[in-house]
């Protein structure tokens, strides 16, 4: 019978859990396995994204966004509580030219997917202006359990670094 906090971690949605000690060896290949398994839907707040299905619901219905829109909030929350710039995300969203500078556009469609998203598009709970240089995804403790920092796009980051260290 497995520890009471490991049955609390895997039905809080956690992949994995590792326990002490362990090898850098044994991280790299549970991170690998994990990487392969495809991620279901992952819960931020009273949003729901399922990336499989490249859908997005909130509690009450599901949100139909472009497919722009699409990329532009998964890029947000793959770098969740960075501050994401105005041009990294022309280029990387938009794949226009890193010399293009079109803050209107990004500022256009946030407006748009904010609308979507939120309640009250006029206090945004997800994404946060960063005034003259872009935006931010706000993840806070209430908003996102933490299997979703391990498991979720953004856990990405985080299994990455566990992967370095090996």
């Amino acid at each position: 019978m497995p520890p009471p906090w490991q049955e609390t971690a895997h039905l809080a949605g956690a992949g994995d859990v590792v326990i002490a000690p362990w090898t850098p060896a044994e991280v790299r290949l549970r991170t690998n396995r994990l990487l392969r398994t495809p991620a279901g839907p992952l819960r931020i707040g009273n949003l729901v994204l399922d990336p499989a299905a490249r859908e997005v619901r909130t509690w009450r219905k599901q949100v139909y966004l472009t497919p722009l829109e699409y990329d532009l909030l998964i890029y947000l929350v793959r770098n969740a509580d960075r501050v994401v710039a105005f041009d990294e995300l022309l280029n990387e969203v938009w794949d226009y030219a890193p010399e293009a500078d079109d803050a209107a556009q990004v500022r256009n469609r946030v407006k748009r997917l904010r609308a979507k998203l939120e309640d009250d598009a006029s206090a945004p709970r997800y994404i946060a202006t960063v005034r003259s240089v872009g935006y931010r995804w706000v993840v806070s403790p209430e908003q996102t359990s933490p299997c979703f920092l391990w498991q979720g796009l953004a856990g990405f980051t985080a299994l990455s670094q566990a992967t370095a260290l090996a």
